[in-house]
């Protein structure tokens, strides 16, 4: 951020610009604002094969399968009960898909709800106490 900031320093102004483009800003040439430029390093960040692995991270007890896709199953199946309910113009599946929607919705906010609950905090990660 810095050299951005001496670079528009430099080039904002339209004497400081010439003096620049001419090579003779600060006494030197052209500084080349990118000579720190390093490539890719596969050791710089996660490995990659790390985002593959779908285990639960330490401490989390995860939710079983059923819940975590409850609130996709309660949502296809008021589409579907919606659907058979207009093309058969039955008011009792057009009741129940409603029912159902309504279910879907509360369980879209429920669900994350109980994982945030079961996780536990990672110990390295808790915040210091306030003396």
């Amino acid at each position: 951020m810095r050299e951005i900031n001496e670079a528009w320093t430099v080039l904002g102004d339209p004497s400081s610009r010439a003096a620049y483009d001419a090579g003779e800003a600060n006494g030197a040439r052209h500084r080349v604002f990118h000579d720190e430029w390093v490539p890719y390093d596969p050791t710089d960040g996660p490995d990659p094969r790390d985002l593959l692995d779908d285990t639960p991270m330490h401490g989390s007890r995860g939710l079983p399968d059923w819940l975590t896709m409850l609130p996709v199953v309660l949502l296809v199946c008021c589409v579907l009960l919606l659907g058979a309910g207009v093309l058969l113009k039955l008011g009792a599946v057009l009741a129940a898909a409603a029912v159902t929607g309504g279910l879907a919705v509360v369980s879209f906010f429920v669900v994350p709800l109980v994982a945030l609950s079961r996780s536990q905090r990672d110990p390295g990660m808790a915040s210091p106490r306030r003396r």
